[in-house]
């Protein structure tokens, strides 16, 4: 009986924290964030010096005019124990200044601070590279990095749950809700509103892999909206590879949901390895600048997060042509466009894809993918039936990777029937990035 009263005792406790349970609703991500992240690229080595050059190489390069606002320091800045009142301690001998200080450099460069934590219980030791666990700590590190530390970007992953054998485990991802929402409050109650970023971990069958970050299929828009204003979707930590990008874009097709792409909650398939060319700490060979084009134009077109982990110093100066990619501002316009639609997948057949997005002016942005691996150049047609344009419209269509327009405004492109209004020849791993304007 005494056990029954206890189960009923929970329950109700667990009813009334449902009921009471805080919307996100932080006034943040009216846009898909924009920035830079540590870890593809230095994975835990960094430091206070490292972090400010690359804010200066932001400045410099005009990645931060062109809208890239985050600069994240993701695992390796927390001590692997916790002060003795119970709060994270931040590594002194990377950051002698303290993150506060920190923060108000990258302010005054026009940028901002981001962090990282971790959901685990582990009191002592480094998870994921990041120092102790936040479970059970919301509060306290919710001021740590909200309000001490001026952070306006969290992200919080869930690498694992500690036995009291000392061996790992997975909550539920019912769990793992509960307990990203006690944050998600404690957040909110510091008053400091911060762009928050969480990494469900669902372990569940994909359609090309099994999934090892992403939200349930079963978690609705309005949960994934109140939880957090993006959450990461893939089915493995993203590799300077295609087969690793286009792994988690199948992820992002298949967990996403389109309805809940919007002004304050936004997709991402991870982070872009853009530019990395296979330099970075975490694996992989590099790509070619044809799949970085790709896969850059593709998560623009997706509206997902575009946090980009090269270093822009090394870019400028070995690879100003990948550097111009980064900067293009017709591509980010399309990820940043204020209408705050989602996208569409038009097709994806033969190893083609193409995915459309309408903008706030009544353009169109179309981004055509060929997925195969070998072969030559692959036509590839968008109908306007397929856009619902009309047959008799006149419409410009620019090219947005090359700067240039496909066809002149006013030409006149009616036809008998439905014809292409996009038509174009893709090596393999190539795509044509397009926005379509009709009168």
């Amino acid at each position: 009986m005494q056990n029954l009263l206890k189960i009923v005792r929970t329950c109700s406790a667990f009813i009334i924290w449902l009921a009471n349970t805080n919307a996100l609703n932080n006034g943040q991500a009216s846009k898909p964030a924009l920035g830079w992240s540590s870890w593809n690229y230095y994975e835990t080595d960094i430091s206070e010096a490292l972090i400010t050059s690359i804010a200066d190489g932001f400045v410099s390069t005009g990645l931060r005019d062109a809208g890239y606002k985050y600069i994240n320091l993701d695992a390796g800045v927390w001590l692997p124990q916790r002060a003795l009142d119970g709060t994270l301690q931040v590594d002194s001998s990377k950051f002698p200044s303290g993150l506060a200080n920190l923060s108000s450099y990258l302010e005054s460069k026009g940028l901002f601070l981001g962090l990282y934590t971790d959901l685990s219980n582990r009191e002592v030791g480094n998870v994921c590279g990041s120092g102790p666990g936040s479970f059970g700590h919301y509060a306290a590190d919710a001021r740590t990095i909200a309000v001490e530390s001026r952070a306006k970007f969290l992200k919080i992953d869930y690498c694992a749950y500690y036995k009291s054998n000392g061996n790992s485990t997975q909550p539920s991802i019912n769990t793992q809700q509960y307990y990203w929402a006690q944050f998600r409050d404690a957040l909110n109650k510091t008053g400091h509103p911060l762009y928050l970023y969480t990494c469900p971990r669902s372990f569940q069958n994909g359609i090309s892999g099994s999934i090892y970050d992403g939200p349930p299929r079963n978690w609705t828009a309005k949960l994934r909206t109140e939880l957090s204003n993006c959450m990461l979707t893939e089915y493995h930590n993203a590799q300077d590879t295609w087969t690793s990008a286009m792994s988690n874009l199948d992820a992002l097709l298949d967990l996403g949901i389109p309805s809940a792409v919007g002004p304050g909650f936004w997709q991402d398939a991870d982070m872009l390895q853009t530019c990395n060319f296979g330099k970075g700490k975490t694996p992989g060979t590099g790509m070619t600048q044809t799949e970085y084009n790709a896969t850059f134009a593709t998560w623009a077109v997706l509206a997902s997060q575009m946090i980009i982990s090269a270093d822009p110093r090394e870019v400028a100066l070995q690879h100003p042509h990948c550097l111009r990619l980064l900067l293009n501002t017709e591509l980010l316009a399309i990820n940043q466009d204020s209408g705050g639609l989602p996208p569409t997948l038009l097709f994806h057949r033969n190893n083609t894809m193409a995915f459309s997005r309408r903008l706030h002016d009544k353009s169109i942005a179309v981004v055509v993918l060929n997925r195969n691996d070998n072969g030559g150049a692959t036509a590839v047609h968008v109908t306007r039936q397929a856009l619902g344009i009309s047959i008799g419209a006149h419409c410009r269509v620019r090219d947005l990777l090359q700067h240039r327009t496909a066809l002149p405004a006013g030409t006149p492109t009616k036809r008998a029937v439905p014809g292409p209004i996009v038509a174009v020849n893709l090596v393999p791993h190539e795509a044509a990035a397009l926005r379509i304007t009709c009168v």
